[in-house]
């Protein structure tokens, strides 16, 4: 990716409005930073705050995949974040439900950045994998699923806990 595709990648992401201009132009400069340390190949060091959803979107890749480690990014507890964090909550819960693992385990992902939220994602992560394991171990098998019968009811309770929250 060249410099202007990484600007041009940056550009379309919107303002939110109660974010300045000034703080969003550093927030673009330091995803342009990661953008360009990841063309590189360059390791990441630098700690980032994430203030809202789109600052966290800008820090992936047109993949969706995070271009610095997990581990640099903390998020900071507002409205916008936690809002965000019960639409991936519900996402993945859908995905589960639809028996797509894999994105729902990709969602579950970006749900642990959210660390007041840990514990509810863990558990939603055990109800994955409990579904998972229930549709593998009776394949086309439509009337014997015990696993799955099991898995559901904690599965919705999940989901009326993550609103809880």
């Amino acid at each position: 990716m060249k410099a202007r595709d990484i600007k041009k990648y940056l550009d379309q992401f919107n303002r939110p409005s109660n974010i300045s201009p000034e703080r969003w132009a550093k927030m673009k400069s330091w995803a342009y930073a990661a953008h360009a340390g990841a063309v590189k190949g360059l390791h990441w060091s630098y700690r980032v705050e994430i203030i809202c959803p789109e600052q966290l979107e800008m820090f992936k890749n047109a993949e969706g995949k995070f271009l610095i480690p997990v581990s640099c990014l903390k998020v900071v507890n507002n409205s916008a974040m936690s809002g965000f964090f019960r639409t991936l909550l519900n996402q993945a819960v859908m995905l589960m439900e639809n028996g797509l693992f894999d994105e729902a385990d990709d969602c579950l992902t970006e749900c642990e950045l959210f660390v007041p939220f840990s514990q509810v994602v863990f558990e939603k992560r055990n109800a994955m994998f409990r579904l998972a394991a229930g549709e593998k171990l009776n394949g086309e098998e439509v009337s014997e699923k015990p696993l799955l019968k099991i898995g559901r009811p904690k599965l919705y309770e999940l989901r009326s806990r993550a609103r809880a929250v």
